[in-house]
């Protein structure tokens, strides 16, 4: 079993730093321990998610599979994933984006991939805007 715990990011907002468009974001924030986020995995037959956020989260593995497949021809093998607890959504946490990169971060362990927090980002969707 492989095991995350991650803090949330109070959003203070997003903004254009230069002023100058076309869209450029850049984003202000501190990391905040509660709520927090506590997710594990367990190689399993099939995949599944329980807990808050499950079918998010499943979403979340379903992505990064696909994408891991497209870039790189790696196959992962079906786990078993478990929210023990997880923020509100859309209240500017930043809980999406933290689903999204524990899920992505005990999928690559657990496969035995070492991937930055950007490449993870990118294989689940998350931090296109800031």
């Amino acid at each position: 079993m492989i095991c995350i715990r991650a803090g949330s990011r109070l959003h203070l907002g997003l903004f254009d730093p230069l002023g100058a468009g076309p869209r450029r974001f850049g984003g202000a924030g501190l990391m905040v321990d509660a709520p927090g986020l506590s997710l594990s995995a367990t190689a399993a037959q099939e995949w599944s998610a329980e807990g808050p956020l499950a079918g998010r989260a499943l979403a979340f593995a379903r992505t990064f599979c696909d994408n891991l497949s497209k870039e790189r021809g790696l196959l992962l093998r079906p786990h078993r994933l478990v929210i023990a607890s997880a923020g509100p959504e859309h209240v500017g946490l930043g809980t999406g984006t933290q689903l999204g990169l524990a899920v992505a971060r005990v999928l690559a362990v657990g496969a035995g991939l070492d991937h930055d927090v950007a490449a993870l980002a990118r294989l689940v969707g998350r931090g296109l805007r800031s």
